[in-house]
């Protein structure tokens, strides 16, 4: 990965194949990881049937960073590009009523366990950004997959990253 000109080698989340057709979320109790598009396309670890559940302690906030790897680095995108917006599913949303410049390609949702609603991670705005501060411990991501090309060959995939530094702070 490039990190403001510098190559940087991070571990990507990888489980065991079998743990992600299990049909039930995929417990993460690390402190930080990085959750990849093409782990999800290839695994179906962090879909819609095995999401992505990452338990820290109580009092610990889960900062979740995006890394858009379809845009350039210090690339911003047309103005006109909104940050996250609620919602589900799918792979592009538009608002009702809003023009086609206020699309937002779907890259994750997550759901706090404390009955937030949801919020969906768009991408094609930066190369890096923060996506989303939880405002508890715990907290469910479902990458979308329809937005991860089939190929790495393909000039369309859409290739990208999100990361959780715990935010060590204590909120009561």
């Amino acid at each position: 990965m490039i990190v403001n000109g510098d190559v940087v080698i991070v571990l990507v989340i990888s489980p065991e194949r079998q743990l992600c057709h299990a049909l039930r979320p995929v417990i993460l109790t690390n402190k930080t990881g990085y959750l990849a598009s093409v782990v999800s396309a290839d695994t179906g670890c962090g879909t819609g049937d095995s999401p992505w559940l990452i338990t820290l302690l109580p009092g610990q906030r889960i900062n979740i960073t995006l890394y858009d790897f379809t845009i350039q680095p210090d690339t911003p995108a047309p103005a006109a590009a909104h940050n996250s917006t609620s919602g589900s599913g799918g792979s592009d949303v538009i608002a009702a009523g809003a023009e086609s410049s206020r699309l937002c390609r779907v890259y994750a949702t997550v759901r706090e366990t404390n009955g937030a609603r949801a919020v969906t991670i768009c991408g094609g705005q930066l190369r890096q950004r923060p996506a989303y501060v939880t405002l508890g411990h715990v907290a469910e991501i479902r990458l979308s997959t329809a937005t991860t090309g089939q190929s790495s060959s393909s000039s369309s995939s859409s290739q990208w990253s999100l990361t959780w530094p715990v935010d060590n702070k204590h909120y009561s």
